[in-house]
């Protein structure tokens, strides 16, 4: 029996059924749904106008629109894109949302209202 420590859905399958086990290598690839990550960059210029717990506006691929929180602001800037990473994270407790779909992230003073 296997247990993973989150919920989540399989991604990819590294063994198959009566492959000798080795515990050091993985077995398998699971993807957690909720919460979801949203990885973006932003220009150099915007450093200043985006805060940790900030509420964003995300636009799905699939239709829709979310809130998001800023979890994670990179403190590097890329030198040669003049850019800087955020994390955002989305909820999904129903797992409505696709995971892995592109979105478009509105910053702003009207964003997630």
């Amino acid at each position: 029996m296997v247990r993973s420590p989150f919920d989540g859905v399989v991604t990819e399958r590294l063994m198959a059924e009566g492959e000798l086990y080795n515990e050091q290598e993985p077995i398998l690839t699971l993807a957690s749904i909720d919460p979801l990550d949203i990885e973006t960059f932003l220009p150099s210029e915007q450093l200043t106008e985006v805060e940790p717990g900030e509420t964003v506006s995300v636009l799905l691929e699939t239709g829709g629109e979310a809130s998001a929180r800023v979890t994670v602001i990179d403190p590097f800037l890329d030198g040669a894109t003049g850019t800087f990473g955020v994390r955002l994270t989305l909820d999904n407790p129903d797992g409505a949302i696709l995971a892995g779909q592109r979105c478009t992230v509105e910053f702003g003073p009207s964003a997630g209202n």
